[in-house]
């Protein structure tokens, strides 16, 4: 008992000094028990531990008015990667990022995958993952919904039935993360911006030639509903052909719709629209229209952006990045 009581507190005391140096990124010891309450003494003991493995490692000796200096740690940011795949939603191109724990991208590049075969995406899976052995989790971005495994919900109808994070997972023994490109891009958005405590933020994604899609952010986290398919607007009642070019007209119409429906179910403080359809200007104006002759329960702050894909890359790598600091080292 006494043997086990002191590998757990060995073991929380690591994770403490684990967590100061990676928020730091450099420190002395003096430093770093300051940081974590610890003394010196132990600080040194776990710090020989994590040299050891390669998680930290001696700089130069800081500044000093007098004795021996202090030597610098640093800490390598590196010792863990994910593996970010972002499918594109209408164009049939994968997004792959390297990143490290600090949230770096040590390679990023597009590439182009014939009708997104699932066969295809896993081979160039495996060769990051053989380039980069330092990887221990992936992070999917998924134009679409998966249940229970399969691909319920695309973009891209080549994806319908498919088993994609399943058949990775699989083939790399590795951790696969998987969100769908709407809750990745609000998560992202509210990384940035976070809403002020009891609000709630909709977000809008209307991609060209494709149905859309939203989201919700209540709360301080996604809601989701039965089987993740809340946000599936492409099933309201209306008569549209979203893969068909539509008349801007058309498109500010069932916008304000959705929004005025939106509005009455949920009295969101904040809705964000990610479009190209019409200009910005015209569905603003067609949203006010609509709002000063129909009554609404509030009147959310509308805004129309354009940065749906940095949203949506920074809501994905954080989210795999709390993963990968939580598993990292079990």
């Amino acid at each position: 008992m006494g043997k086990a009581h002191t590998q757990l507190l060995k073991e929380i005391n690591l994770g403490n000094v684990r967590r100061a140096m990676r928020t730091a990124g450099s420190a002395t010891k003096p430093e770093l028990a300051e940081a974590t309450g610890l003394s010196v003494v132990t600080i040194a003991s776990l710090v020989k531990e994590l040299i050891q493995i390669g998680e930290i490692y001696e700089g130069k000796a800081a500044h000093s008015t007098g004795g021996r200096p202090p030597v610098t740690y640093h800490y390598n940011y590196d010792i863990c990667m994910a593996l970010l795949v972002i499918l594109h939603e209408h164009k049939e191109e994968v997004l792959v990022s390297v990143i490290n724990l600090n949230g770096d991208a040590l390679k990023k590049q597009t590439h182009v995958v014939a009708n997104f075969d699932v066969d295809a995406i896993c081979i160039l899976v495996d060769e990051y993952v053989a380039a980069y052995p330092a990887i221990k989790m992936i992070g999917m971005g998924i134009p679409g919904q998966q249940v229970d495994g399969e691909m319920k919900v695309s973009s891209h109808e080549k994806l319908i039935g498919a088993r994609l994070t399943e058949t990775i997972q699989q083939r790399c023994a590795l951790p696969v993360w998987w969100e769908n490109d709407i809750n990745a891009a609000l998560s992202g958005y509210c990384a940035k911006y976070p809403p002020n405590e009891g609000e709630s933020v909709i977000g809008l994604f209307f991609p060209e030639h494709r149905p859309p899609g939203s989201a919700m952010y209540i709360d301080g986290k996604l809601f989701k509903g039965k089987n993740g398919m809340a946000g599936e607007i492409k099933f309201l009642p209306v008569d549209v052909d979203w893969y068909q070019p539509l008349e801007s007209r058309r498109f500010t119409e069932f916008v304000c719709y959705t929004l005025q429906l939106l509005n009455a179910v949920l009295a969101p403080d904040k809705i964000i629209i990610y479009q190209h359809r019409c200009n910005k200007e015209e569905l603003l104006a067609a949203w006010q229209a609509h709002e000063h002759d129909h009554p609404m329960p509030v009147s959310p702050k509308v805004i129309v952006s354009d940065g749906f894909g940095a949203d949506f890359l920074r809501g994905l790598k954080a989210m795999v990045l709390r993963g990968l600091e939580e598993n990292a080292y079990e």
